[in-house]
């Protein structure tokens, strides 16, 4: 479901969370299991939906 909200937010033009750049750092390092840990934890989203988030970077 929030992967779902942060879509919609996307689409209305909320800024998205000052997170953003962190995680696209870590997944251009090749640390993308580190990025999903990082959204779980700061984020309290489902192993699912930090997967789905994390891909959508």
């Amino acid at each position: 479901m929030n992967s779902t909200l942060y879509k919609i937010a996307e689409q209305i033009g909320i800024p998205k969370p000052p997170i953003d750049d962190e995680l696209k750092v870590l997944i251009e390092e090749g640390k993308k299991i580190e990025a999903i840990k990082k959204v779980r934890m700061d984020l309290g989203l489902s192993l699912k939906d930090a997967k789905e988030y994390v891909d959508s970077l």
